[in-house]
């Protein structure tokens, strides 16, 4: 129960932080996560966020 509704947060929090700074503003971004979720680390989480944050088109310019 709470132990792991905590983990996943903490979990998808880390994720999403690893993400953060390179993502556009003015987006809100709802999370949902499923039963799998409780099997992930924060890389996992991050990986699939970026994948689908690129599909979005969500990150900033790349500065060359």
């Amino acid at each position: 129960g709470a132990v792991q509704r905590s983990r996943v947060k903490r979990i998808l929090r880390a994720g999403y932080r690893a993400v953060e700074p390179e993502l556009k503003t003015g987006f809100l971004v709802v999370v949902s996560p499923r039963t799998g979720i409780l099997e992930a680390k924060s890389t996992d989480v991050e990986r699939e966020l970026r994948y689908g944050f690129k599909k979005l088109e969500m990150f900033l310019p790349v500065e060359r």
